[in-house]
């Protein structure tokens, strides 16, 4: 089940996760650690005894074919949904966010690896942040 925080303060938020963390049983967490916003959440966190996972987007893939991180976890997430994964129906809260997120995204090819646009280029054109596509993208 997904749980969409938008402008929400770092403390609060983390206290939200780590809420859902346990009612939830997971097993991990993982937080976009790209910019300093995420290593705030990551702090919060393990102050709650939650060891979160920071992912730097920007940072290197384990697979050379890709440019980054991010493009990357992106193409992992669309192979996943190409082998059966299922999405949240049509009409489920933040879908047509994430419809929109996942195939308003462009690729090109750099340097022989595979780069995703940026993501401010995505974020003017649909008119919002992607973040729904990254928190799939951080699942896979």
């Amino acid at each position: 089940r997904q749980e969409r925080y938008r402008n929400i303060d770092p403390i609060v938020g983390s206290g939200r996760v780590a809420a859902k963390w346990a009612e939830w049983d997971a097993n991990a967490v993982f937080v976009d650690d790209t910019g300093g916003y995420g290593a705030v959440w990551l702090s919060h966190l393990k102050l709650l005894g939650r060891h979160a996972t920071g992912i730097k987007f920007s940072g290197k893939p384990n697979d050379e074919q890709y440019a980054n991180k991010r493009a990357e976890m992106y193409f992992k997430a669309a192979e996943w949904v190409k082998s059966g994964g299922a999405l949240p129906p049509i009409g489920t809260e933040g879908m047509a966010e994430l419809a929109a997120a996942l195939t308003e995204t462009t690729y090109t090819i750099k340097n022989d690896k595979l780069l995703l646009e940026p993501k401010e280029l995505v974020k003017q054109r649909i008119g919002y942040s992607p973040d729904d596509a990254d928190a799939l993208a951080l699942t896979t």
